[in-house]
C-alpha cells in the first residue's frame, strides 16, 4: 500500500503487546526494541514521521536470559528494562497436576463430549511434554480426531504409542499394543 501498514506497536497504542520468544531476537532488533522502550516512540518503516506510543509489553522466552547475557547474545539493558515484573512458569513436565486439567479443557474446546479412560490418563501423566502445553494441545487434537468419544491409549499419536508397547513387541507406527 502506498500509505503502508499500521505496525504492531502502533496497533497496541494504549494497550499491551505480547512478544513471544524474546530471547531469540537478534542484537540489532534488541537495540531497536530498547530504543522504542526508552523513547516511547516509533518511526514506521519508510516514513519520516515519529509516532508516540504508550504500550505495556509482555515478553516470553524459554531461553535462559542470564546465560544469554553472559554470552553477549542478549542485551543486559533490555533485560532489565523488560524484567519489571518477572514470572517464571515451570514447564508442564514439572507440574503434572495440570496435565489432565488442560487435556480436558482442550477437549471441551474441540466440541466436548470426550472422556478419557484411566489408562489414557496414566499415559498422559507419564509423558515428558518437551513441547509443553502446545504439545499437549496438539496431542489432544489428534486424539479427538479419531472419531471416538471415549479415548483410550490407542488414540495417542503413533510417536507416543511406542512408549506404551509391551517390551519385546514389534509394532508398526499405526498400531498400539493394548
Amino acid at each position: 500500500k502506498a500509505k503502508g501498514h499500521t505496525g504492531l506497536f502502533e496497533c497496541a497504542h494504549r494497550g499491551t503487546i505480547f512478544l513471544d520468544e524474546i530471547g531469540d531476537l537478534s542484537m540489532e532488533l534488541q537495540a531497536k526494541l530498547l530504543r522504542v522502550l526508552e523513547e516511547r516512540e516509533i518511526r514506521p518503516v519508510g516514513s519520516h514521521r515519529i509516532v508516540p506510543i504508550d504500550v505495556r509489553i509482555i515478553a516470553a522466552t524459554n531461553q535462559d536470559l542470564f546465560q544469554r547475557m553472559e554470552q553477549k547474545q542478549f542485551r543486559a539493558d533490555l533485560f532489565y528494562r523488560l524484567s519489571l515484573f518477572p514470572l517464571e512458569l515451570p514447564p508442564l513436565r514439572e507440574r503434572p497436576e495440570d496435565i489432565l486439567i488442560l487435556a480436558r479443557h482442550f477437549m471441551e474446546g474441540l466440541g466436548g463430549g470426550f472422556a478419557m479412560t484411566p489408562r489414557l490418563e496414566e499415559a498422559l501423566l507419564r509423558l515428558k511434554w518437551q513441547g509443553n502445553i502446545r504439545e499437549l494441545r496438539n496431542c489432544v487434537h489428534y486424539m479427538t480426531s479419531t472419531g471416538h468419544t471415549l479415548l483410550d491409549i490407542s488414540a495417542l499419536p503413533p510417536h507416543y504409542a511406542a512408549a506404551y508397547a509391551p517390551e519385546g513387541t514389534k509394532r508398526d507406527s499405526q498400531t498400539l499394543a493394548t
